[in-house]
């Protein structure tokens, strides 16, 4: 808002205080609700969504900003909780129609889905570690098969279920989870049972051509949130006008339309006599 103010001052020859800076934003945000809540409930019909969650300090105190998204839209929320409840509350019905992406956050790999798809960039990211501190021949060679995967997809989008080279990824994950693992290596072992777990939501990529293999996605809809957060430390208002906004602005790039224009025509909107949500 600092910032808002000197640009307003020199650029404007205006001077705007911080709180008419913080009642425009908040006026914005009231309009942009509606339009928010429809982003939750297209994505409650998706086929293919991704979803995260970073902290973020209000006010002294960690919360959690939450995404939920897919090729066209971002849907980004804050609460104090990075439980399922949180999920459970702003879809109910899960995704119905849809493969979920996420990373291996339990509350996440618990969300109701028709499919889940799990993020091989975060397992691949936590295979380099136990290969660098525990060193099993395990962790290795589920790296190897992943990477495996992951040559499959790019060079055919999607596989029938026959197919004999999905087929044998397959089979070597299942060959996998039944080798042992030594005593000392705790946490590959937790992985591992993880995995035998969580064995389905592994490589359902390989059949769909619009399931990706990682959540990048996700994680580039929440990067401003991080940049903000980077500069300014915390949030000490308006963070959820700011979930709100941003969501509208993210959608916005994704279909290709001028952010400019389209808050210019948010702003000409009138006021909605009550919130969506």
């Amino acid at each position: 808002f600092k910032r808002l103010q000197d640009f307003f001052i020199h650029v404007c020859h205006l001077a705007l205080s911080v709180g008419t800076l913080e009642n425009m934003v908040s006026r914005m945000a009231k309009k942009a609700r509606p339009i928010w809540d429809g982003f939750r409930q297209t994505l409650e019909q998706s086929k293919n969504v991704g979803g995260d969650e970073t902290g973020a300090k209000v006010n002294g105190k960690k919360q959690w900003i939450w995404v939920w998204q897919s090729a066209l839209i971002t849907f980004i929320a804050i609460s104090v909780s990075r439980g399922a409840e949180v999920i459970n509350a702003l879809f109910p019905q899960g995704f119905p129609l849809g493969t979920f992406c996420s990373d291996r956050w339990k509350a996440q790999l618990n969300t109701l889905a028709k499919k889940h798809q799990m993020c091989l960039a975060h397992l691949l990211r936590e295979l380099e570690f136990l290969m660098q501190t525990e060193k099993t021949n395990w962790a290795k060679q589920f790296k190897e098969l992943l990477l495996k995967a992951i040559k499959l997809k790019q060079a055919l989008p999607a596989y029938p279920t026959d197919h004999p080279d999905a087929l044998e990824v397959e089979k070597q994950m299942d060959e996998l989870l039944k080798e042992t693992i030594p005593d000392d290596a705790a946490k590959t072992k937790t992985l591992r049972k993880s995995m035998s777990r969580y064995r389905a939501f592994v490589f359902p990529f390989l059949y769909d051509a619009n399931t990706p293999f990682e959540n990048n996605a996700s994680e580039r809809a929440i990067r401003n949130v991080k940049v903000k957060l980077k500069v300014s430390g915390q949030f000490k208002s308006g963070h959820q006008d700011y979930c709100i906004l941003r969501s509208v602005i993210d959608t916005a790039i994704k279909n290709g339309q001028p952010v400019f224009n389209v808050l210019a025509v948010m702003a000409r909107m009138p006021k909605p006599e009550k919130a969506a949500v």
